[in-house]
């Protein structure tokens, strides 16, 4: 067995160990959830790219804190943020050391469990947050005002949140941040068992998040500083394909606040760029924990294929996935198959056709089909429905 080999053959044995340790302690955890955050992680030390700041979306008493983000504090230069202001960045006070990205320094994971504080704070605050977010994602970040006191930052800062569902109906989190945090929208298998699996590991579960935080910094540390393989041509073609898949499917559609709600704007789709990019980060560096370090397969590309879906708001997702590739399909099958109530499937659909993704007809049945270019679009993006 050569050196390499020997190398390989150890990461895939500490993924095994970790992931054991998690199924031992948690109710079939969102294993591929997993496999995203941590290709995020490990792209935080390209330092000449941008970064990837996963939000995990998902209820309360989910395990997305306790499974997906406390054991990151187990990584080198991890901070826990427990809350934000508009001067925590950045303080008025004397001297570096006073401001928090001073304290961190050029390079930092910032886990935030709770982002609706943030979302429930008032406007102005809400808007400043947001807008100094954006500049310490890009990597530059000065306070305005001319105070002499207050030194710029530069570095790179990952984040990775958590939130609930109500992220997807802030409106002012997408205006502002929503293009750049890549969704993970948690599996939590919720239930009796759930319930019962937790109740056996009370007595030993301080022990056991312990033994998770260690086998994860083992996992970690071994392929950290590692350059990730290339794409073929091939692959980034596809993940223009899944990138366009995604600024389709959440451009946003503006109602009236007031009367019958009715549409007054539809958003033009994003552009694609920062979308393929982050996908391409996150599936190269996928490669490097979980597969080949020297090139990326298929089930990298599968990871691409959850960004891609968790991309997009969950009943929008289960009304595209259930209208067939070829035909029609009237409102109330569609409401049985999505599982969408039947009052909200003309709403979702008006707001799907307003976008050019389906087309709607009300001849014998009202219902709706794929436009042909949406069509195009999915077969392209070969997601499996």
């Amino acid at each position: 067995m050569t050196a390499e080999a020997d190398v390989l053959s150890a990461q895939r044995t500490r993924w095994n160990e970790l992931e054991s340790q998690l199924h031992s302690i948690y109710w079939q955890p969102d294993i591929e959830g997993l496999h995203v955050i941590y290709s995020a992680i490990a792209a935080h030390n390209l330092l000449e790219t941008e970064p990837i700041w996963p939000m995990v979306i998902a209820p309360p008493s989910s395990g997305k804190t306790a499974i997906a983000l406390s054991p990151l504090l187990a990584l080198p230069n991890t901070h826990l943020l427990g809350d934000l202001t508009p001067k925590t960045f950045l303080s008025g006070k004397r001297g570096k050391q006073s401001s928090y990205l001073h304290r961190i320094g050029p390079s930092g994971i910032l886990i935030m469990k709770d982002y609706g504080t943030i979302l429930s704070k008032r406007d102005a605050d809400r808007n400043e947050i947001h807008s100094q977010m954006r500049e310490v994602y890009d990597g530059e970040f000065g306070r305005q005002g001319g105070d002499v006191n207050v030194q710029p930052w530069k570095g790179k800062i990952t984040i990775v949140a958590a939130a609930t569902q109500a992220i997807d109906r802030a409106w002012s989190f997408h205006h502002d941040l929503g293009e750049r945090f890549t969704n993970v929208r948690w599996r939590a298998l919720l239930g009796r068992e759930a319930g019962r699996f937790a109740c056996r590991q009370i007595d030993n579960e301080r022990t056991q998040r312990t033994e998770v935080r260690r086998l994860l910094r083992a996992f970690m540390d071994g392929r950290l500083l590692i350059m990730p393989p290339p794409l073929s041509s091939e692959q980034e073609d596809y993940l223009v394909d899944l990138a366009t898949f995604i600024s389709r499917c959440r451009a946003t559609v503006v109602r009236d606040s007031i009367g019958k709600r009715e549409i007054i704007e539809v958003g033009d789709p994003e552009g694609i760029t920062r979308l393929h990019k982050s996908m391409s980060i996150i599936t190269r560096f996928h490669a490097i924990l979980f597969n080949n370090p020297n090139s990326v397969g298929e089930a990298d590309l599968d990871i691409a294929r959850r960004v891609a879906v968790d991309a997009v708001r969950p009943a929008r997702w289960r009304f595209l996935s259930n209208v067939p590739m070829e035909g029609e399909i009237n409102r109330g099958d569609l409401a049985h198959l999505s599982g969408i109530p039947v009052g909200s499937i003309g709403w979702i659909g008006d707001e799907l056709v307003a976008l050019g993704l389906v087309n709607g007809f009300s001849e014998a049945e009202a219902g709706y089909e794929l436009t042909t270019v949406f069509r195009s679009i999915l077969q392209a993006s070969k997601l499996t429905f």
